[in-house]
């Protein structure tokens, strides 16, 4: 129910590596969405680099590593999907493209014309490195002509 001073959505898209912040992100999201035919887009963008370097590691060629890269994440995907099976009212669907995630992240969100995208601070990536570097949020927040709703790590 929509009542005074709460911000709902009818579609969301939610970014996911699979660590317990995105899952955070993903149920914060099952809380904003909301209306007719609504719909939280569960995406995992497969790095290229990530890609590249277990090819070089010598597991394979680059269709067979990303194959199972994308396996093995829509085996992972399940869990969200599963978790709409539980009675809820909101659509979930799940994506697996390749790229760079930020990149992804930003693509996907206009081609499928959501209302705002819900993702986690931090991921499963090293917390020293992203705030040295930036974090893919950081990236999609300045990329994206979307809403983005950025949480903290969940405490």
């Amino acid at each position: 129910m929509n009542g005074p001073g709460r911000i709902t959505f009818n579609s969301l898209l939610v970014p996911t590596d699979f660590s317990e912040n995105a899952w955070y992100a993903f149920e914060y999201a099952s809380r904003l969405v909301d209306g007719d035919d609504s719909e939280i887009m569960v995406m995992h963008a497969i790095d290229p680099d990530l890609v590249n370097q277990l090819v070089e590691l010598g597991t394979g060629d680059h269709e067979e590593v990303y194959e199972s890269l994308k396996k093995n994440a829509l085996a992972r995907l399940e869990r969200y999907t599963e978790a709409a099976d539980d009675g809820g009212t909101v659509r979930v669907d799940t994506l697996v493209c390749e790229g760079e995630p930020f990149f992804e992240i930003t693509r996907k969100a206009e081609e499928f014309a959501v209302d705002a995208i819900v993702m986690s601070k931090f991921g499963t990536r090293n917390l020293p490195e992203s705030l040295l570097f930036g974090s893919t949020a950081e990236k999609v927040l300045r990329g994206c002509g979307k809403p983005v709703i950025v949480l903290p790590i969940k405490s």
